[in-house]
């Protein structure tokens, strides 16, 4: 009877109303491409402090190394990790310790080394005395090589999209000053 047409209709008008909600999003990340692309994109370093991580740091670093953005890396701070965080990441990304320069402009604890990889030459891995949160990201700052930074908790999952999002953002805001 009527009751199950309805019902029927009611389920294609949600699914229809999904497709057109992820067309929509899929319109607007190709705005903010071509917007990036045109106006010369900003290159980006995000940083994610990392402390006893262990869990899920390997997870956290391949999707940070998978977002969709021309021109980045991704600055890990070993914040002093009690656990295997350090080691785990030497295995994974096959690191090696390394001299990288590092400013000294912001005041941290004492950074014990610097880690790069051959295969994945868009990751750095900082190793530092344990001094939180705040003292991470300086010390993730001052080993930036990017124009632009941008801190994340290392355990939040960034959607692929979101760098992109944020340079056009920047790129708006650039527009209207």
């Amino acid at each position: 009877g009527m009751p199950s047409v309805n019902k029927e209709y009611a389920r294609l008008s949600t699914e229809n109303a999904g497709l057109e909600a992820e067309k929509k999003g899929l319109e607007r990340m190709l705005a903010q491409a071509n917007l990036v692309l045109e106006k010369g994109a900003s290159d980006f370093s995000v940083i994610a402090p990392a402390y006893n991580e262990e869990a899920s740091i390997v997870e956290s670093v391949l999707s940070l190394l998978n977002l969709r953005y021309p021109d980045y890396e991704v600055i890990v701070v070993n914040d002093g990790s009690r656990d295997r965080t350090l080691d785990l990441l030497v295995g994974t990304f096959e690191l090696v310790k390394r001299d990288v320069a590092l400013g000294t402009s912001l005041k941290t604890r004492r950074i014990r080394g610097g880690y790069s990889s051959k295969r994945w030459p868009g990751l750095l891995v900082v190793d530092k005395e344990n001094g939180g949160k705040a003292d991470s990201l300086n010390a993730g700052i001052n080993a930036a090589r990017k124009r632009l930074f941008a801190g994340i908790d290392s355990d939040s999952l960034l959607e692929r999209d979101s760098l992109l999002r944020v340079a056009a953002a920047w790129l708006d805001y650039r527009a209207d000053t």
